[in-house]
């Protein structure tokens, strides 16, 4: 195997663990979402909350990178669908959240 082959398949093992890291964390996100709205304590309530809304910033992050693979985002965009009005329930955008809306998708 030579040097850029193997450079290749390390690249393209990056890139699948970024999109499998960015489907957990806003499926995380759901989860912390979820464990909010069943708590039956107000401060287990904002910790989750809080938890959901990070999980969903740190995907956001690895989504806006230029080489984030175009092909996943549509199955990303799914998720992000139903956390959007959930995290921002009176509507419009956080400012962080201006260029997921932005991405033309496939």
């Amino acid at each position: 195997m030579t040097l850029a082959q193997d450079y290749r398949r390390a690249l393209e093992g990056y890139r699948a663990a970024k999109v499998q890291f960015v489907l957990t964390e806003l499926d995380l996100a759901l989860t912390f979402w979820e464990m909010s709205r069943n708590a039956r304590k107000p401060e287990v309530a904002e910790r989750s909350a809080a938890n959901a809304r990070r999980a969903y910033a740190t995907a956001q992050h690895f989504l806006n990178e230029p080489d984030f693979p175009r092909r996943h985002r549509r199955q990303m965009f799914r998720r992000i669908a139903k956390l959007e009005p959930l995290l921002n329930p009176r509507g419009g955008r956080q400012p962080e959240d201006q260029s997921i809306g932005n991405s033309s998708l496939p």
